[in-house]
């Protein structure tokens, strides 16, 4: 489970493989109810006290690509904000 920046400055959470973006949190439980990035996927997780549990499935292929060019891209943000 790792958080990354979307384009727009949001965090997006990546787990097993999967973009998911915040869909809201509870105030009183504390609970953290996240749906997947693609609009036409049903994905959902939630987070309870920092331990992600899935909670529907993924009707599209996983986004390895994706991650890994946005884990680079962010790199690179970083590093040419320092410099």
């Amino acid at each position: 489970m790792e958080y990354v920046k979307s384009q727009r400055g949001k965090d997006l959470l990546e787990f097993e493989h999967y973009f998911y973006r915040l869909n809201r949190e509870s105030k009183t439980s504390g609970v953290k109810y996240f749906k997947c990035r693609n609009n036409d996927c049903k994905g959902t997780l939630h987070v309870i006290e920092g331990i992600p549990t899935p909670k529907r499935d993924h009707n599209h292929e996983d986004d390895r690509v994706e991650i890994a060019k946005k884990k680079l891209k962010n790199k690179l943000k970083e590093k040419v904000s320092i410099a």
